[in-house]
């Protein structure tokens, strides 16, 4: 949870009014938060774009390395920033129509768009935008690709029993763009649902017999044996006296 999150929780007066005394300061920290990361984002993706240009000046490449990672980037979030600029950079060399997207996007908000990459994503993302004057929150972007909200991230109607759900909780999901999700940890949770989804679809009576597809994964044997142990259920053990 963050700390402007606390302010949609049930709390007590005393707790409230403790909170509404650094209101101000919770609501500016956010705001620099995300446009510092905005700016790492940026710097990110000026280097990579440095060192294409000028792919002879070693040297240059690697002071910027050891500058970034003495700064703390990891290269995880160093690669996840560099795939949300090429998306930023994309949304700049479009119409200007486009431009508003880009500059409120989060960071997060331009990978999830990077890795829907239909299009489709982006163009309700605006109309959105232009409607609420914030983006829909990651949590209804992702609900939106995984087909559980309709183009105006809105939870769909259920397709049977003829009752209607509710609307999303607005509490839990519909949250301004101000709401940043860790670079990371958000990499790891779509790599995951994309790992599963593509379990489902892969035929393993086919799969067993294709000596091609073995072969690519052999060199993945130690990832695929530690996933398999770490996906079984733990039993308890019982113990004898």
């Amino acid at each position: 949870m963050t700390l402007l999150n606390i302010y949609e929780s049930e709390v007590s007066t005393e707790f409230k009014n403790f909170l509404d005394q650094i209101k101000t300061n919770i609501e500016a920290y956010s705001e620099a938060k995300l446009k510092a990361q905005k700016e790492r984002m940026i710097i990110i993706g000026k280097i990579a774009e440095y060192k294409q240009s000028f792919p002879q000046r070693s040297t240059d490449h690697r002071l910027l390395v050891k500058a970034m990672k003495e700064e703390g980037w990891s290269d995880d979030v160093i690669s996840n920033n560099l795939i949300a600029f090429r998306r930023y950079q994309k949304l700049m060399n479009s119409h200007s129509d486009w431009h508003p997207l880009a500059q409120a996007a989060s960071v997060s908000h331009l990978l999830l768009m990077a890795r829907a990459d239909d299009g489709r994503l982006e163009h309700n993302a605006l109309k959105y935008l232009k409607r609420h004057n914030k983006l829909p929150s990651l949590s209804a972007m992702r609900g939106y690709l995984a087909g559980w909200f309709d183009e105006k991230f809105m939870q769909r109607r259920r397709a049977s029993g003829g009752g209607a759900s509710s609307e999303f909780n607005a509490e839990s999901f519909d949250k301004s763009s101000t709401f940043e999700f860790k670079i990371v940890e958000d990499n790891q949770l779509v790599l995951g649902e994309k790992l599963v989804s593509i379990l489902n679809k892969i035929d393993m009576d086919k799969a067993f017999i294709n000596d091609a597809f073995k072969e690519k994964l052999e060199p993945h044997n130690h990832q695929l044996e530690v996933l398999a142990d770490w996906s079984k259920p733990i039993r308890n053990k019982s113990i004898n006296l």
